[in-house]
């Protein structure tokens, strides 16, 4: 039984409550699974890919070990931040530092912008 102090809510709205969902959490959260779902998408052909360049079926081998070992890895550092500095700090470095490697690669790759 609802109380006059407690509002009305849909289906959404209690299960969005049940499960803490903040509005800006959503909108992340349906940010990291198009990024994700993109980078999938091609992800799944680098195999062939190397393939077709002529790499032997030990180098593809390493090639999916090392990314799968790199993704695992990467996890650690991430908890540590975010328990150190919290979830908005840790992204907002994130965020910056990934930028700031991306400026550098393609400095280095196409001379300064």
């Amino acid at each position: 039984m609802q109380t006059p102090s407690q509002p009305h809510l849909n289906r959404f709205g209690r299960l969005a409550d049940f499960f803490g969902l903040k509005r800006n959490l959503v909108i992340l959260l349906v940010a990291i699974f198009i990024i994700g779902a993109g980078e999938e998408l091609w992800m799944r052909f680098v195999p062939k890919y190397l393939q077709a360049v002529g790499a032997t079926v030990f180098i593809i081998g390493l090639y999916d070990a090392l990314r799968t070992l790199l993704g695992a890895i990467y996890a650690y550092p991430g908890g540590v931040f975010v328990d150190l500095w919290g979830h908005r700090r840790a992204l907002s470095y994130s965020t910056w530092s990934q930028s700031r490697a991306t400026r550098w690669c393609c400095w280095f790759r196409i001379g300064p912008a």
